[in-house]
């Protein structure tokens, strides 16, 4: 899976603890296939854009500006491609609704109440899948957590907490996703 080894459970597991490193064994090689010998894609490719579409909350409306953003000269390398499916994890909307329910519209939420509902945010915004138990989402959500520079047992999490937090678990999730599609 994913054209360097691994199959679709060990990139579940590698994308807990090193997210990044996960992202890169998975996403690396399908921008390699569109790229060819150049290493860069033309953001005008019709696979690169039916990818970004569909394996980010980047709306098709703003397609063109982002891609713009991450490619000034409209040649998008690997570290720009990483880095706008990471910047477009999941829809900034939900997790700032989400984070007002949590916290009654106070700046600050319980860093537990905040854990415990990554999983419901994640889904919410990304859907569900069968095969994603509880058990790995509250892994995803303990991961998501420790990632973020947030584990303190007790402490509060302000906003861009939480964002990043959310972030990283969609994160997670959207990795492993792409990582089982990958799998034969």
């Amino acid at each position: 899976a994913g054209g360097r080894g691994g199959g679709s459970q060990e990139l579940a597991a590698l994308a807990l603890t090193n997210l990044e490193a996960a992202e890169e064994r998975v996403y690396a090689p399908l921008f390699s296939r569109w790229a060819g010998p150049a290493k860069s894609v033309m953001v005008d490719n019709a696979q690169l854009r039916s990818f970004v579409l569909q394996s980010t909350s980047c709306a098709e409306s703003d397609l063109d500006a982002e891609l713009f953003k991450a490619a000034p000269d409209l040649s998008l390398m690997l570290p720009a491609f990483l880095s706008l499916l990471r910047m477009h994890a999941l829809p900034e909307g939900v997790v700032i609704q989400s984070f007002m329910e949590f916290g009654g519209g106070s700046e600050l939420v319980d860093a537990e109440l905040c854990a415990a509902g990554l999983p419901k945010v994640v889904q919410l915004a990304l859907g569900t899948k069968a095969s994603e138990k509880q058990d790995f989402l509250a892994r995803v959500a303990q991961a998501a957590r420790s990632g973020s520079g947030s584990a303190a047992e007790g402490a509060a999490w302000d906003l861009a907490t939480y964002m990043k937090a959310c972030s990283r678990a969609a994160r997670i999730v959207r990795v492993t996703r792409a990582a089982a599609r990958a799998a034969p």
